[in-house]
């Protein structure tokens, strides 16, 4: 399973990515918004994590403008889900 995590804040990005990857997972990280959405587009991911308050495009624009595309191709090429993501919300 292929991961795109999306955060500017390296203590947010949740489980420390060797750890994830110990398991199986693949994971890619993007720090703002334009990078993830050029890995999407690029790249078949399993699930994208997205912060919402990202640097220069936030997070809900970039789910915005992968699910508004244009044409078909550019299209997000993630199969699964698109997650909002705020550092607020952990219980």
């Amino acid at each position: 399973m292929r991961l795109l995590v999306v955060e500017d804040e390296r203590k947010n990005r949740g489980p420390h990515p060797e750890g994830v990857c110990a398991e199986g997972f693949a994971v890619d990280i993007a720090q703002e918004g334009l990078q993830a959405l050029a890995l999407l587009t690029a790249i078949p991911f399993d699930v994208a994590v997205l912060d919402v308050m990202l640097p220069g495009l936030d997070g809900i624009s970039t789910v915005r403008r992968l699910r508004g595309a244009a044409r078909p191709a550019r299209r997000c090429s993630c199969s699964r889900p698109l997650l909002p993501w705020r550092s607020e919300w952990r219980g």
